[in-house]
């Protein structure tokens, strides 16, 4: 009884230790997020900034969002995140610069590749271990690939308008996108003139993006009679492949 107690003690201890000797690393967005805690695991602390709900490139940086980035040792950020010119002083920066939308698969496992080479920087001693965790990831994605080539031959050529955020998405999936909207109200005539466009185009869909989703797009599609959908541009559900399935399915919803 007593030797169990005492192995239940080191276990504990143990524990403590291996998780107390973890790197703090501060990421501005989930989609830095999540490909850090999928190679990092245990490794590593993840603390995220901006929720994946919100834009990261408009985040007004709080008191207690400063206070978290101090306890980093290393930050990494995309590179367009104008709050981060607020932070002057803390953990060391890293850019993680890679551009396209990472939820366009080939972006993805572009980036991670990137941020492996940063973990093999920051923790030379997990080598094999981020190795083998990213050998896994990619095959997760050439997966995932396969499963959006399945939904690329139904909306091949369909034509679309979008939110300027969600285009190059739609275009990889080999949309037509006619036009594009920003988040800002934009002008009478020229609601007007992308209403007549979509109507004469027979324009079906009418997509927004969930991180700055628009009035705009709501009065296009209902003015074009078109239905109206909302895609995230971030991992939302703490898991890239469960978000990037749930915005297919959005598409594909929209499709009946």
């Amino acid at each position: 009884m007593r030797k169990k107690f005492f192995l239940c003690i080191l276990f504990l201890l143990s524990s403590f230790l291996i998780s107390s000797e973890r790197i703090k690393i501060i990421t501005t967005t989930s989609d830095i997020e999540f490909i850090l805690k999928t190679l990092g695991k245990e490794r590593i602390e993840v603390i995220n900034i901006v929720p994946p709900s919100l834009c990261p490139g408009h985040f007004e940086l709080k008191l207690k969002d400063l206070e978290e980035i101090q306890k980093g040792k290393f930050i990494l950020f995309h590179g367009w995140e104008r709050w981060m010119e607020n932070i002057k002083e803390g953990p060391e920066r890293i850019p993680v610069e890679i551009d396209g939308n990472w939820m366009i698969p080939d972006i993805n496992l572009k980036a991670s590749e990137k941020i492996l080479n940063l973990l093999l920087e920051i923790d030379p001693e997990g080598k094999e271990f981020f190795e083998r965790n990213f050998s896994i990831y990619k095959r997760e994605i050439e997966d995932l690939k396969r499963e959006c080539r399945r939904l690329k031959e139904k909306v091949e050529g369909l034509k679309v308008i979008s939110s300027i955020q969600q285009r190059d998405f739609l275009k990889w999936l080999g949309m037509d996108v006619l036009h594009t909207f920003t988040d800002s109200e934009i002008s009478l005539k020229e609601m007007k003139e992308i209403v007549e466009k979509g109507k004469r185009e027979k324009v079906k869909i009418v997509v927004d993006n969930l991180q700055r989703e628009s009035i705009s797009g709501r009065k296009i599609a209902e003015e074009i009679g078109a239905k109206y959908i909302v895609l995230t541009n971030f991992p939302t559900r703490n898991s890239y492949r469960e978000s990037l399935l749930e915005n297919l399915g959005k598409i594909e919803e929209a499709l009946k």
